[in-house]
């Protein structure tokens, strides 16, 4: 299933229903991907039979493309066991609901771009990502049109 599939199954009346990351979370069952989720968490566990990612999903507050990621939940997964001892990767999914398109950011590429100041840490304690910024940077920023793109971007699926 493709962004645009799921974006168009989610709009009614030039409407948008605010589960964009739950589409995205069915796309990825429907590939035979193992959702593993804490229902107050911003984040879930994504598995196939040789990777396991934690992932933060996120959907764009705006139609320019703007994200904002509370720096408590990057701490949390960044710090947990799993992915301190090298277990479990993980990253965010930045899913844009007017274009069509997401972004695969690796966790340490998080880093790096706040490094950089590519990414902004707002008062509210958000990292803050912005599209243009992120089209300036493919190389940290993995841009995808379809679900079996991100599944290569990500490692979830290996190339044939």
């Amino acid at each position: 299933m493709s962004l645009k599939e799921i974006i168009d199954s989610l709009q009614t009346e030039d409407r948008f229903y605010p589960d964009l990351v739950g589409k995205f979370k069915n796309a990825l069952k429907d590939t035979d991907v193992e959702i593993a989720e804490d229902p107050v968490a911003k984040y879930f566990a994504a598995k196939t039979e040789d990777v396991t990612l934690f992932l933060l999903a996120h959907e764009s507050n705006l139609s320019k493309g703007w994200w904002g990621i509370h720096h408590d939940i990057v701490d949390r997964v960044r710090n947990s066991e799993p992915v301190r001892t090298n277990h479990i990767g993980w990253g965010a999914v930045l899913l844009h609901k007017t274009f069509q398109r997401g972004y695969w950011i690796q966790g340490d590429n998080i880093l790096r771009m706040k490094t950089l100041r590519l990414v902004t840490l707002g008062k509210e304690g958000q990292y803050h990502f912005n599209q243009d910024k992120l089209d300036e940077m493919p190389d940290l920023a993995k841009c995808f049109f379809s679900i079996n793109k991100f599944l290569l971007l990500s490692g979830l699926r290996k190339m044939n």
